[in-house]
């Protein structure tokens, strides 16, 4: 994959809870564009136990499906995700402006004293700056600010301004890529983003311990700008998984599939992930949106194929969870299902098609819910969302070492179209 999806900064709120929230009110006379922003100062990719803060975006700012003026904006000391390093402060800001006659947003980063993988890239300074614009003429994205200060790779003085998508070796490894840029530009959309600094991790049995695959990305930002068809939002998301103790990331959602508020469509595959819970199988997710004047439609699917968790305690052989909706001229309709093949959970086999709710008890860990759903049809919103599973852990001091309070969710999808 080119570019980490440029919206993971909200795609762990996104997807913790279903139905999504729905779009912030219009602004009385504003132009009719939907702008999405955002900046983070560290990610990391994928979750390691071992490796504190993996998986978690860390001082994230956001604004996105709102025709108000706004601002969202955070700041963070002290950032680290354990061994591969962090930075002593982080500043985002996310600022939507909307007027009569065109809306434009700004996503910025600034950083102090970056300092990864053991003082193999530092940088006392970074900053980042892109903007997206949207008005009668068209839609356009420019990136304003992409600079470092002092900035060096294995010990060597790098440019203050490097070339977009400039690529340095980290010998034994991966690859560095400094000023990491994404432009999209069309009459009635647009897209930018940038990765001030992103590292791939291309060599097993590296030094420094780190898994193949493993992904760094330091100073995010990025912004788009849709013009309306229609006076109402399409979203639908979906996710093999996803683990949470409080507000604790254990495991970031695997596989996220998403559509922007207006629609579009996107596919998310990835291969057996073992977990020190289990391991899921093949994960397919899938999301798509369609909005037009006369009316619009989301569906989400997620499909996971050899699930293992819980050292056996739950199975199947398939699962697959579906949410779909449809909103046109006040009328809405919506509905979500949820199919589980050779599935077995404590040694109990279970109904291919369970009853929404289904709950069953897992004696010394907690319990599970099966097709748990989220329905909401009116005049206004066609909201539909559905959990394939929902694991609870109430036993501390469990064989499993996972903690009271942790939520385990397995194969979910959710749509939403909204009117305002």
């Amino acid at each position: 994959m080119k570019h980490i999806v440029r919206t993971i900064a909200l795609v762990v709120a996104m997807f913790v809870t279903l139905p999504l929230s729905t779009l912030t009110a219009k602004a009385a006379g504003s132009f009719a564009s939907l702008p999405a922003g955002h900046a983070y100062a560290e990610y990391v990719t994928p979750t390691v136990s071992t490796i504190v803060n993996s998986g978690a975006v860390l001082a994230p700012a956001g604004i996105s499906c709102t025709e108000a003026s706004t601002t969202s904006t955070n700041h963070a000391a002290n950032l680290s995700v354990g061994s591969i390093g962090g930075s002593s402060t982080a500043n985002t800001v996310v600022t939507n402006t909307q007027t009569a006659t065109n809306g434009t947003i700004q996503s910025s980063v600034t950083m102090q004293n970056v300092n990864l993988l053991a003082g193999l890239v530092q940088s006392p300074s970074l900053q980042a700056t892109v903007a997206s614009t949207a008005n009668a003429s068209g839609t356009s994205s420019l990136v304003k600010q992409a600079s470092f200060s002092g900035l060096t790779i294995a010990g060597i003085a790098a440019p203050t301004n490097p070339a977009p998508n400039t690529v340095r070796n980290l010998l034994g490894l991966g690859t560095v890529t400094l000023n990491e840029q994404s432009l999209s530009n069309g009459s009635q959309s647009t897209a930018g983003s940038v990765n001030m600094i992103h590292i791939r991790i291309s060599v097993a049995n590296n030094l420094l311990g780190l898994p193949l695959g493993t992904q760094i990305i330091i100073g995010h930002v990025d912004s788009s700008e849709n013009i309306e068809p229609a006076p109402m939002t399409v979203q639908a998301e979906s996710y093999g998984l996803y683990a949470g103790a409080g507000n604790q990331v254990v495991v970031s959602p695997l596989a996220p599939a998403s559509t922007g508020c207006v629609g579009g469509s996107g596919q998310t595959n990835l291969a057996t992930k073992t977990l020190t819970f289990g391991s899921t199988g093949v994960i397919t997710d899938t999301a798509s949106g369609t909005l037009t004047s006369s009316g619009s439609t989301a569906a989400g699917q997620s499909t996971i194929s050899g699930l293992n968790l819980l050292g056996g305690l739950i199975k199947a052989d398939k699962v697959v969870a579906n949410a779909q909706s449809a909103l046109s001229s006040g009328v809405s309709s919506g509905s979500t299902s949820v199919t589980i093949i050779n599935a077995t959970i404590a040694g109990n086999v279970q109904s291919q098609h369970p009853a929404p709710n289904t709950t069953i008890t897992i004696p010394g860990l907690g319990y599970v819910t099966l097709n748990e759903p989220t329905h909401i049809l009116n005049s206004t919103n066609a909201i539909e969302g559905v959990y394939a599973m929902d694991i609870h852990v109430t036993t501390p001091l469990n064989v499993f070492g996972l903690a009271a309070g942790t939520r385990i969710t397995v194969a979910a999808a959710s749509t939403t179209i909204s009117m305002y």
